[in-house]
């Protein structure tokens, strides 16, 4: 099994896209501009937002893909988490 699959049996979601996705759509936000992704699933669209220096709130039921999603993240800046809320919180 591929690696994508395992990923993917540990914490399936149907709406996962790529990051290109994510970047495209971000890449027209105003300099500072809040993203906020209620349903972050792993993550995608915080760590898109990141990489192009916007201030990002991701929440999540799941608290596997809270996990996932902080995994992601950890080697990005201003990380803020807060597990009791079930949520990946980013700044």
């Amino acid at each position: 099994m591929k690696a994508k699959g395992r990923l993917n049996a540990i914490c399936p979601y149907f709406t996962m896209f790529p990051l290109e996705f994510s970047l495209g759509v971000l890449r027209d936000a105003t300099p500072g501009q809040l993203v906020v992704d209620p349903f972050c699933g792993r993550g995608t669209t915080n760590y898109a937002a990141r990489t192009l220096g916007l201030p990002s709130i991701g929440v999540d039921s799941s608290p596997v893909a809270v996990a996932l999603s902080q995994a992601k993240l950890a080697n990005t800046s201003l990380a803020i988490s807060s597990p009791r809320l079930a949520g990946s919180w980013t700044k």
